[in-house]
């Protein structure tokens, strides 16, 4: 069975109305196996000294280097060398996905998430939620478009409390969504949602993919290390895709037509 597996993350920015990225690579099972996690394991973790995990914003902390033995030089040689690894994997395919908050909060407010379960209240349509079923809807295309021998998508996500919980529940309705989007047929390659954390491996890939795609998409100012290792990781065969005000209207559209069963309009 051709198995694909994704690992994704998400920057949300600094207020409730900042652009919002979602991403994330998608790869065969074999290679981020076989090729990705050890070549990740020795070229950028095992040092000396070895780190516990790859993740930007603790790289450029002088508290977590310090507590790793780490100078910022080091930090700064790891991560290029974790994107000189994502280059060498032809197979990894990178997939973002932007929109703006203000607008997904301002397009979706008369939509709650909600459980089949008295566990959990209704929640408010979050970008998180919008930016998964984004990227998944926009990563089953493509593969079955550049890669028309998948035959299952698996989707790895770092586990962050209520929010996986939701993300969950929106995978769980994923067929429906696909169908009311109008790709029916992309139901059948959708795998399993598994929680992961950031010593999952290729979820501090997504880590490092987002953390860079999400100040460019921010016209933030990026050092010429940033940029050059943003040029390394983004331009590359993958796919990105900009959520206008009117794609935003188009899929509230489709999901109040053929609600998910995970949400309701109030």
């Amino acid at each position: 069975m051709a198995v694909f597996v994704s690992f994704s993350d998400e920057s949300s920015g600094k207020t409730e109305r900042d652009t919002f990225l979602f991403g994330g690579w998608i790869g065969p099972l074999h290679d981020w196996d076989d090729f990705f996690v050890p070549a990740w394991d020795e070229r950028v973790l095992a040092g000396p000294p070895r780190i516990p995990y790859l993740h930007v914003t603790d790289m450029r902390s002088a508290k977590w280097r310090e507590k790793h033995s780490i100078t910022e030089t080091d930090a700064e040689s790891r991560m290029d060398q974790a994107c000189v690894i994502l280059d060498q994997l032809a197979n990894l395919h990178p997939v973002r996905i932007v929109m703006n908050a203000g607008d997904v909060r301002d397009d979706f407010r008369q939509l709650k998430v909600v459980k089949n379960s008295k566990q959990f209240a209704a929640s408010d349509f979050e970008p998180d939620y919008l930016g998964f079923l984004a990227y998944a809807w926009i990563s089953l295309k493509y593969l079955a478009e550049t890669h028309p021998e998948v035959e299952k998508l698996d989707f790895v996500v770092e586990e962050k409390n209520v929010v996986t919980k939701y993300i969950q529940y929106f995978h769980s309705g994923l067929p429906l969504a696909l169908a009311a989007l109008g790709n029916p047929e992309l139901g059948k390659l959708a795998g399993t949602l598994i929680p992961g954390d950031k010593y999952r491996l290729p979820l501090q890939a997504a880590d490092l993919l987002s953390w860079h795609c999400a100040r460019r998409e921010r016209l933030e100012t990026m050092s010429k290390r940033d940029a050059a290792r943003y040029r390394t990781i983004a331009y590359r065969k993958g796919i990105r895709i900009e959520f206008t005000k009117d794609m935003l209207r188009a899929l509230k559209t489709a999901l109040s037509r053929y609600p998910q069963p995970n949400t309701k309009s109030q």
